[in-house]
């Protein structure tokens, strides 16, 4: 008799561990959004390539914390020194190599043989470094926020790589939509407005130093 009583509180025990281990098993995962940047626009038409030379640009290079694909931003209104990140949301692919991609493009626009490229060891006349210091999205408030994109641009010339200038670009945007998906049309922007200042400055600070090497670098 004690055996059976013994048996049946055994199975009691079992069936209500196996119900408690249902009852804690964690709620299923939200799925992750992967969001990609918007294509850079278009040169605007009518304005003809005006540079005659080969420019090389580096993928440009960011510290740790920005490099791969998670999705960060601020509260510039709690605590904007630190830096958090979306948990359910994650660029398709690193937005720092946009920087590079789309700053090439611009820069063939600009020239006669659309011949901004990144370095595979081909011979070039300029060569362009790029050091991405802020890729983010800054919330003001609970209901708004921006985009905010800054870049380092170093040029240097020929074979010997002797330094040209250097200039930092700061491209701003703001966000239709307080989350996430609102980040990305904002920094897509931000990217957009700081690559174009970036590649008419070195088209400009390119055919200074070609007709005058001694006064482009102003810098140097």
């Amino acid at each position: 008799m004690r055996r059976r009583i013994g048996c049946r509180a055994v199975v009691a025990l079992l069936a209500m561990v196996g119900a408690a281990g249902c009852s804690l098993r964690p709620a299923p995962r939200a799925p992750v959004a992967a969001y990609d940047l918007e294509a850079a626009p278009a040169p605007a038409p009518g304005v003809p390539p005006s540079l005659d030379k080969v420019i090389v640009v580096y993928d440009p290079s960011a510290p740790n914390w920005l490099v791969g694909r998670q999705m960060r931003y601020r509260l510039a209104y709690d605590d904007p020194g630190r830096i958090r990140r979306y948990a359910n949301s994650q660029w398709a692919s690193s937005p720092i190599m946009a920087v590079g991609d789309g700053l090439r493009a611009s820069l063939s626009a600009r020239t006669k043989r659309g011949s901004a490229v990144p370095d595979y060891g081909q011979l070039a006349d300029f060569w362009v470094r790029v050091q991405v210091e802020r890729l983010e999205q800054v919330f003001d408030s609970r209901a708004a926020s921006h985009g905010i994109v800054r870049l380092r641009v170093s040029v240097f010339r020929g074979r010997d790589r002797a330094f040209v200038g250097q200039q930092t670009f700061e491209g701003e945007a703001p966000a239709p939509t307080p989350d996430a998906r609102g980040g990305v049309v904002a920094v897509s922007q931000s990217i957009d407005n700081a690559v174009e200042g970036a590649a008419a400055w070195i088209v400009d600070l390119v055919r200074g130093d070609v007709e005058d090497p001694d006064a482009a670098g102003g810098g140097r």
